[in-house]
């Protein structure tokens, strides 16, 4: 028979409450807390580890689950092997009928099951939607409950892929949640963890030829001599570490130089920089002091690197700073020069796709356009054999009428022969345009131009043609058979 643990008592509950908040009971108020601590972590609701020397107590999904449950079932007597976790969710928008957020029930706890989940949807729906809520100052139980409702969105990954939700105003003033594009700072950190660190040299001695040009340039790294020293060796290393991984380096681009205007900027003569092909790719890898104009002694000492911005947001800028000095973050520089390049690779696939597919509709509307402009002329030709056959009928019935007349009048004889002279050239005229004096055919088509092809493609501004006004080459034959059915309306004599 399996053995059921106590349930918590009311001190183990409000630890758990408390570690559920955000505190990790590193603070040396909390050393009482600790026992208690191992005493939950003992049943699997959280978890505590001593590193560098501080405590860290971490809430698990079971502790998570038995708070979201509001702690007072009888399954609090389990062990946290019972507590089966909610499954991880695709990333998703709610629909429209979802909740607008959680702010009509912040300030209450979620004591039925599934309802901070739900919160959490609504909340990043809303998010989704107005990407910042800001709550103005609220209470510590509204913002306790609000950053459960936060902690419950990140843990079970309900935002968007590539966004994460950020918080501040936790503990005092306004508390402001939005959803921000790119990268976790936390994520972020823990990647770059992960790289190869890159050697800097020691001295400047077998320098890359593109650095050794920037060290004789005088004009180039304006600044105080040792700080010129660091950030050639930070080049130099850069450099070494771009050709180890098969990179070009060179002193400019290999495209085509920007136009000089005369007029250098204020700041060119302190930067020093080299260019960086990535497959193909170039990138200009900028050093510089960061506050040359400074009296403050270690702000006038801290270096920043610079590589081009990007559309998807990456980092772009590197700094001195107390977390770490540019010799740290060289490794993050070059996994940026990568990055960028697999950036640049995807987008030119993109666009060469694009084309293609530009290319495809183009022609496609070409052979539409031009299938539409040989049904017309088609059309157009028919109808000219139709009013020729019309003509011809009308005027051969006109010449019975008028051979009729002349049978039958007494009129002198000079305008007799007049009459039938008149007669005979009719009736040569009517069988000269009587279109069945051959066996009518298909008419051979035509070779159309762009300018012929131009009035029959629908929408053609989004194929580059310029100053042209759309029209459909349907509406041209309708037009041109109403106007027929007008004439046969109006010559009876045809319909029979």
């Amino acid at each position: 028979m399996a053995r059921t643990s106590p349930p918590l008592n009311e001190r183990q509950r409000s630890t758990l409450r408390l570690i559920g908040d955000g505190d990790d009971l590193s603070g040396d108020d909390r050393v009482g807390l600790r026992i208690t601590a191992r005493s939950l972590a003992s049943r699997g609701l959280v978890t505590v580890r001593r590193t560098g020397g501080k405590w860290r107590a971490t809430i698990t999904e079971a502790g998570r689950d038995f708070l979201d449950q509001g702690g007072a079932q009888s399954g609090d007597t389990r062990r946290a092997s019972e507590f089966g976790s909610p499954p991880r969710q695709q990333r998703r928008v709610l629909g429209e009928d979802a909740k607008s957020g959680p702010g009509l029930s912040a300030r209450t706890h979620s004591a039925a099951p599934g309802a901070r989940r739900q919160e959490a949807l609504s909340l990043v729906e809303r998010l989704v939607r107005d990407r910042r809520i800001v709550i103005a100052d609220p209470d510590q139980s509204e913002r306790g409950h609000w950053r459960k409702t936060v902690h419950y969105a990140k843990r079970y990954g309900l935002f968007p892929d590539g966004q994460f939700i950020g918080c501040t105003g936790t503990e005092r003033g306004d508390l402001t949640i939005a959803l921000v594009a790119g990268a976790h700072p936390n994520a972020a950190r823990k990647r770059a963890a992960k790289l190869a660190p890159v050697p800097v040299p020691q001295r400047l001695d077998r320098l890359h030829p593109v650095v050794a040009r920037l060290r004789d340039d005088a004009g180039k790294l304006a600044m105080s001599k040792p700080l010129r020293h660091r950030a050639l060796l930070l080049l130099q290393a850069l450099a070494a570490a771009a050709e180890g991984r098969g990179w070009q380096v060179r002193d400019r681009s290999g495209e085509a130089e920007p136009h000089y205007s005369g007029h250098r900027r204020q700041s060119e003569h302190r930067e020093g920089w080299i260019w960086v092909e990535v497959e193909g790719y170039s990138y200009q890898v900028t050093i510089e002091q960061e506050f040359p104009q400074t009296l403050d002694a270690v702000k006038s000492q801290t270096l920043k690197i610079e590589l081009p911005h990007t559309k998807s947001g990456s980092r772009c800028r590197w700094a001195d700073r107390k977390t770490g000095t540019l010799e740290d973050r060289l490794p993050e520089v070059l996994d940026g020069l990568a990055t960028r390049a697999a950036e640049d690779r995807e987008r030119i696939a993109i666009e060469a796709q694009e084309a293609a597919e530009r290319q495809r509709a183009r022609e496609k509307a070409e052979t539409d356009a031009r299938s539409r402009a040989l049904s017309q002329f088609n059309a157009e030709t028919l109808y000219r054999q139709v009013a020729a056959f019309e003509r011809a009928r009308a005027i051969s019935a006109y010449c019975d009428v008028l051979e009729q007349r002349i049978e039958a009048t007494d009129a002198p004889e000079s305008d007799r022969e007049r009459a039938m002279a008149w007669l005979a050239w009719a009736r040569a005229h009517a069988a000269e345009i009587d279109p069945f004096r051959t066996l009518p055919t298909m008419p051979e088509a035509p070779e159309f131009t762009p300018e012929d092809l131009k009035p029959f493609i629908a929408g053609s501004e989004a194929f580059g043609t310029e100053g042209m006004s759309i029209t459909h080459s349907a509406a041209r034959p309708q037009d041109l058979n109403m106007v027929w059915l007008h004439l046969l309306a109006q010559k009876p004599y045809f319909r029979r």
